[in-house]
């Protein structure tokens, strides 16, 4: 089978092998239904601000991960103008920075949390076996919140990849944080297509 052919069968293949937790599931509708996201018609976006640098986070500088996390929601607008975003990331800082952003210039973005809290990583965290399961669920929430989307946007790792090849629309994807690659994403609203047409 041809990798192509794969892409669409993702979506129903992972359906039928998983299905979450009661918990995780209440989490999953209810963020949902919180940040008004219908499945398929909004934007996923993951920003993996830590990937291979866990072991060195406290010598990034929020300043850097607000401009790259700023610059994958506005790679994200760019899939589905108009439509709302659910972003999610492995650093505080930077969903603080999209959220800040979101509430200054009145655009339809959401994150999972409304409080500070990082992702925990499952292959990074030490201590894992003494943790309850719960500490995890916001990574399996933000899975299956971008699975629900209509497109994807994504960067380094392939957490958000993972999330678009799970969602119905594999193929509706922008990688926003590319190696080596200088060029700024611009927010696009709707009215900015409907001005251009």
């Amino acid at each position: 089978m041809e990798w192509k052919a794969t892409k669409k069968i993702f979506h129903d293949l992972f359906r039928a092998l998983f299905k979450p937790s009661a918990p995780v599931g209440r989490l999953v509708r209810g963020k949902m239904i919180m940040a008004n996201l219908t499945t398929g018609n909004f934007v996923s976006c993951h920003h993996r601000a830590f990937y291979g640098k866990e072991d060195k986070k406290h010598k990034r500088k929020n300043r850097q991960l607000s401009k790259k996390a700023i610059n994958a929601v506005n790679c994200a607008s760019m899939l589905m103008p108009g439509a709302h975003i659910y972003f999610a990331s492995d650093s505080d800082a930077s969903i603080v920075a999209v959220r800040h952003s979101a509430q200054k210039h009145h655009r339809p973005i959401a994150t999972i949390y409304e409080d500070t809290e990082e992702a925990l990583h499952l292959d990074k965290v030490e201590d894992w076996q003494s943790r309850s399961p719960s500490d995890f669920y916001s990574t399996f929430v933000d899975l299956l919140i971008m699975a629900n989307g209509g497109c994807t946007a994504y960067g380094e790792g392939g957490f958000g990849r993972f999330g678009a090849l799970v969602s119905k629309n594999a193929s509706c994807i922008i990688q926003h944080n590319v190696k080596n690659k200088t060029d700024q994403c611009k927010w696009i609203d709707k009215d900015d297509i409907l001005e251009s047409s």
